[in-house]
């Protein structure tokens, strides 16, 4: 199921957050700015989710779904690779985050335990 996100910050700007790697190359394509890169588990699978901050980023989602998007496709597919290198590094520096905590867990586990640290 696919969630709409469009939040206001200021008075032009606005923000928006997708997981659709096409639609965050085309926000990128329409010079909006990555405010944010969240990844979270879904169904043992991590999901990269981009929060977005632009103008007239309600319009050009409304464009998007609508299939009235239009994009230089050597550009997007540019950006395209821009946002997966990016969800590629986001999935990498949580791996390595859970990675840490487990040890760290693992390791108070031992120590309540009377085990050797």
């Amino acid at each position: 199921m696919k969630t709409l996100s469009l939040s206001f910050i200021g008075e032009d700007m606005e923000t928006v957050t997708t997981a659709d790697f096409y639609e965050a190359s085309y926000y990128i394509l329409n010079e909006c700015s990555i405010e944010t890169i969240a990844c979270t588990k879904v169904n043992g699978r991590v999901s990269c989710h981009f929060t977005f901050e632009g103008e007239n980023l309600g319009p050009l989602q409304v464009a998007y779904f609508r299939g009235n998007a239009e994009v230089n496709l050597l550009q997007f597919r540019r950006a395209y690779g821009q946002i997966n290198s990016y969800a590629y590094e986001a999935k990498k520096k949580q791996r390595k985050e859970e990675r840490k905590e487990e040890r760290l867990e693992e390791t108070e586990s031992q120590a309540a335990a009377g085990g050797n640290v």
